[in-house]
């Protein structure tokens, strides 16, 4: 029996199937991202991109769609 951890990063995109780099890059576009590049690091999305003319990052976890917190370092 598998059982996720709610304790995780907040949910950023909602849904029930695995987030894509296409749902992630429009996501952050409709957030107001701009010169989005994502990459993939094992089950996580991440972006950079500039948003208020700040480079910013995000890690998304592509199998729930939460967030990565800061405190998820390892692959457990």
């Amino acid at each position: 029996m598998v059982t996720a951890e709610p304790s995780r990063g907040p949910v950023f995109i909602a849904g029930d199937q695995p987030v894509t780099e296409d749902q992630l890059r429009q996501k952050l576009q409709s957030d107001g991202w701009s010169n989005v590049q994502i990459v993939r690091d094992g089950r996580y999305l991440e972006a950079i991109g500039s948003k208020s003319g700040q480079t910013t990052k995000v890690s998304v976890d592509a199998q729930t769609g939460r967030l990565r917190s800061a405190d998820d370092d390892d692959e457990d």
